[in-house]
Order: structure tokens, then C-alpha cells, then sequence
């Protein structure tokens, strides 16, 4: 390359918003319209619906004759340039509307179409009149692009209650059914789809408690049998709120029947993150916590293999101190020496320890988490200090 000549590439991008033929240019404009002046009524009208349920069909019509998707006239298409062209497909802002706007006519009024059905024996058998039918025939493809509900797998029991868990919706009597046909169909599968079918539901807020703080919690934040005498309303005891179904939560979702280290382990890190508990809730609770992980450490010895949940909890864990505060095991000191408390109480935090205990009772607990002793720590520094070599005079 000559002296003074710089090479450099070009990039181009061109945004292309693919439109309906022109034979539906008068429809499209028309929804267009309708989806813009929205924010002025919210409230979809029939004239509303009709227009553009009758869009979508014809639209449906056009492409099934010229054997495109549906979704093509209603997707954004960004091209853009880089050694070769290339282009990326995605929902246009009316599509989003359609998808998740309540404008769609059904039997209990408008609806999102994601919550509705399309009535047919084995829907209305099983859900009744617990959910809202549509009241047009829609083609596939429409019913495909608006993720209308036509069956009722075990895929899609679980999306429509991790749905509803999303939309922070209140369907009790609803919710409680779909628990109970995904209860069935469960039990009718073979292992290995139940670990996958199962895995989000364990992971996510898939369980309605209807709390006054919360509608919808993880399974490792419910326990089956109500521990309120101890834990308060730290957990969501769902016993009394679903009787009949004892089986399906601890069994698939892994619901505690009762409370057990993981329990202390997971209140541990609620209270240190809590900013409106009262000191006294607090050392109530962290004795219990305290007494109860310690003893689990007592049980275990080191050649044992490590439940998945202590990793977790040492790496977040911290220590409540004297000070009425929650810090890092690194910057905590067991008060092991009176003399050395009194002389770093300003400068140094200390482990919190009840009254009636002492710190050998929780000496697994704090070895487990790496505290250290005050005296020993104390000592390690003047060894320290006595190593040192004297420097030589400059």
C-alpha cells in the first residue's frame, strides 16, 4: 500500500417497512389509523374489532394465494451491509399492538388474544367458562400470528401460567384448574420431559399466593405446612390455599413440605437484605437461623458431598454484628479476647452472639464462612510486625 493511502470499509444500512399489496393498502392504512389515535380512547369499539378482524382475514386470503407468511406483511425489515448484504426480520409496531393490546371480541368481553381460546369440546370441557372464546373464525394462520390459544398441551399449560404470572394476573379459580391439568398430564409423562417441561416453573414465579406484598412467588420461597410461628410471612405457606393438590407442588415444583436448612439458609439472606424489620424480629430469627445452619455443619462432615444451595448462600452470606448491621465475613471479627474488644469496639466490627450463647456454640457456622477470631488476627499482625526488617540509612 503507497505512503498516505488509508483503506477503509463502508458500512450501509437501510430500514424497509415491508407493506400489504396494494389491494389491502386501503385496509392497512385504515388499521393504521385506528392503531395511531389509540392512546385518544382506549377502549376498543366494535367497529374497531370488526375492521380489523376482516384485515387480518383478507390479509390471510392474499397470502395464502401468493404462499407467503402471514407475518411478512405485518414484520419490519432492517437490510444492512457488511461484505455481503443481509437483513433481519422483526414485529412492527401495529403487530406488537395486535399482540398485546385487549382489542379482540370474545365471549367475556375485549381481551389480550394470547388469553384467549378457541372454543372446541375438549377446551370448553376442561376450562368451562373459566376463560374467554373468541368469537370469529379465524383462519390458522391468524390464530398462529396471535398466538390464540387452540389446544391445550402440557407446553402450553405451562406458558399460559408463566404468562399470567408475567401480567401479575389474579385468576385464582383459573389458576388452581391449570395446576390441576398440568397435575394430570404429568403424571402420564415419562421422566426426563418432566425435568424439562418442569424446569422453568422451578425457576420462575409460576406459584399464585395471592399475598398482601406479592401475587406470585418461586417455589423455594413457599413452604407447604404454615411456619408463620416462626418465620412470619418470610415464606408463602400454600397448604390452606390449595389443599387437593399436596402432591403436584412438593413433587414437580419442589415445594418444601416443611421447613429445612435451605429454609434458614434463604431467610438468612432475606433479613440481610430487609431495610424495615424491627432488631428485635431480627435476632429472634437470626438465633433460630444460627442454631439451626450450625447444626447442620455438625451433621456434615468435610467429606460429604455439598448441597447445590451452600455455595450460594457462603458466597452472599454476611455476618449481623454488634453494630445492628449486616457486613462481609471478611470485615467481621469473632470477639473472642475481652480486652481486644474494648480496645477496636470503634474501629472494628463484631459478630453478633445472643446473650445466652458464646461463640463456640456457632463455631462450624463461622469456620464454614471464614470469620475471623479477633485474638488470632491480632497475633498474626504483631508477627508481622516483628518480622519486618529495620531500613538501612539512605
Amino acid at each position: 500500500m503507497e505512503e498516505g493511502v488509508c483503506e477503509c470499509g463502508v458500512m450501509f444500512f437501510f430500514l424497509m417497512i415491508r407493506r400489504p399489496p396494494r389491494s389491502t393498502q386501503s385496509r392497512s392504512s385504515a388499521a393504521s389509523d385506528v392503531y395511531k389515535r389509540q392512546s385518544i380512547k382506549e377502549e376498543p369499539n366494535v367497529l374497531l374489532c370488526n375492521s380489523l378482524i376482516n384485515w387480518l382475514k383478507g390479509l390471510s386470503r392474499i397470502s395464502y394465494h401468493n404462499y407467503t407468511r402471514l407475518s411478512s406483511y405485518l414484520s419490519s425489515i432492517v437490510y444492512y451491509f457488511y461484505y455481503v448484504t443481509k437483513n433481519d426480520y422483526f414485529d412492527s409496531d401495529l403487530l406488537i399492538y395486535l399482540k398485546k393490546s385487549p382489542w379482540l371480541s370474545t365471549t367475556k368481553g375485549y381481551n389480550i388474544p394470547r388469553e384467549t381460546f378457541v372454543k372446541n369440546d375438549e377446551i370448553e370441557e376442561i376450562l368451562g367458562d373459566l376463560v374467554p372464546y373468541t368469537k370469529d373464525d379465524l383462519h390458522k394462520d391468524v390464530l398462529d400470528l396471535l398466538k390464540i390459544n387452540t389446544s391445550i398441551t402440557t407446553d402450553k399449560l405451562i406458558t399460559l401460567l408463566l404468562y399470567y404470572s408475567d401480567q401479575n394476573e389474579d385468576k385464582q379459580e383459573l389458576i388452581e384448574k391449570l395446576y390441576s391439568l398440568l397435575y394430570y398430564r404429568l403424571q402420564n409423562s415419562r421422566q426426563d420431559d418432566i425435568e424439562k417441561q418442569t424446569k422453568s416453573l422451578i425457576e420462575k414465579k409460576s406459584i399464585l399466593v395471592n399475598s398482601d406484598e406479592t401475587l406470585w412467588a418461586y417455589p423455594n420461597e413457599c413452604i407447604w405446612q404454615d411456619r408463620r410461628d416462626l418465620f412470619s410471612d418470610r415464606f408463602h405457606y400454600i397448604g390452606k390455599l390449595y389443599p387437593k393438590l399436596k402432591d403436584f407442588f412438593i413433587k414437580y415444583l419442589r415445594v418444601k413440605e416443611d421447613v429445612d436448612d435451605t429454609h434458614y439458609a434463604t431467610l438468612w439472606l432475606k433479613n440481610q437484605e430487609s431495610t424495615d424489620i424491627q432488631e428485635n424480629e431480627i435476632k429472634k430469627t437470626m438465633l433460630q437461623i444460627m442454631i439451626n445452619l450450625n447444626n447442620f455443619f455438625k451433621r456434615n462432615d468435610n467429606n460429604q458431598d455439598k448441597p447445590l444451595w451452600l455455595s450460594e448462600f457462603k458466597q452472599k452470606a454476611q455476618i449481623y454484628t454488634e453494630n445492628k448491621r449486616f457486613v462481609p465475613p471478611n470485615k467481621v471479627f469473632i470477639p473472642n479476647d475481652g480486652k481486644l474488644k474494648m480496645i477496636f469496639k470503634d474501629t472494628l466490627d463484631f459478630t453478633w452472639i445472643p446473650e445466652t450463647k458464646n461463640y463456640n456454640d456457632f463455631s462450624e457456622l463461622f469456620s464454614f464462612l471464614e470469620v475471623k477470631l479477633i485474638k488470632e488476627s491480632v497475633a498474626i499482625n504483631i508477627i508481622n510486625t516483628t518480622n519486618l526488617s529495620e531500613s538501612s540509612e539512605p
